[in-house]
């Protein structure tokens, strides 16, 4: 099972359960094609946040989040506050990340990159326009009993379910499908500027799950657009933030 290393600022190794991963620190998430991904991450305690931290770190917090709960604005904040360490460490310009009609981070021209969050935790990862053509990256937290049923009946086919079955000698099917499914979102995110509209999860089907190799194969079962064609292998990075936390991350 691939554990990360994370780093803080000055490259010293630490624990993602300490309290010092409460700052910006990094996880590089070397995709399946060789290409290195700088994960700005950061841990965060939704009871312990005040709505005051946007104003005190200036950062803008749209209407729809001003009005939500406290969850999703500690999960908004945290994750803009990422995209600026990100943007800042590629020596990219260090500018407000809108939100778009599909909810989606509106990157500056030039730039590329993906955020995501947990309850949790937050990340983000942004490159100059012409290391990839998109990236995407997501963390979820292993599903219990109850979300593995969900995940399985919504997110997975029959021939995904039967084959994650057979990989339970390797890793607890919760971990196998929470993997797979995170997969997914990010072949979305990293995908979504070339599609243009939303696609559902039954447009790619795992074919492999190695948890040696942090990988995933994703193959489209649909064309989505000129970039990603019927029966493409999509190879998705995989590994762990902590033995509850999946990070998977996809560049094309």
């Amino acid at each position: 099972m691939k554990k990360f290393l994370i780093l803080d600022d000055d490259g010293v190794p630490i624990d993602a359960q300490a309290d010092t991963l409460r700052r910006s620190c990094r996880v590089v998430a070397h995709t399946p094609q060789g290409l290195a991904l700088p994960v700005h991450l950061t841990a965060f305690d939704i009871e312990a946040f005040s709505f005051e931290a946007f104003a005190a770190n200036g950062v803008t917090c749209p209407p729809v989040v001003a009005r939500s709960v406290r969850k999703r604005q500690a999960e908004f904040f945290h994750g803009r506050l990422m995209a600026r360490s990100a943007l800042e460490a590629s020596g990219l310009p260090v500018v407000e990340i809108p939100t778009g009609a599909s909810r989606q981070p509106v990157w500056p021209a030039g730039v590329v990159g993906s955020i995501s969050h947990t309850h949790r935790f937050a990340a983000a990862v942004a490159l100059p326009a012409g290391t990839c053509a998109g990236v995407g990256i997501d963390m979820e937290h292993v599903a219990g009993p109850d979300a593995c049923a969900a995940l399985s009946a919504t997110a997975m086919n029959e021939q995904e379910r039967r084959y994650l079955q057979s990989l339970e000698s390797t890793l607890p099917l919760g971990i196998l499908l929470t993997a797979v499914f995170s997969a997914k979102e990010s072949l979305f995110k990293a995908a979504f500027g070339a599609v243009g509209r939303y696609f559902d999860f039954s447009a790619a089907q795992a074919s492999i799950l190695d948890p040696e190799r942090g990988l995933i194969q994703l193959r489209l079962t649909e064309t989505l657009c000129e970039s990603f064609v019927e029966d493409q292998a999509c190879d998705v990075g995989f590994g762990f933030i902590d033995p509850d936390t999946v990070l998977t991350y996809f560049a094309w």
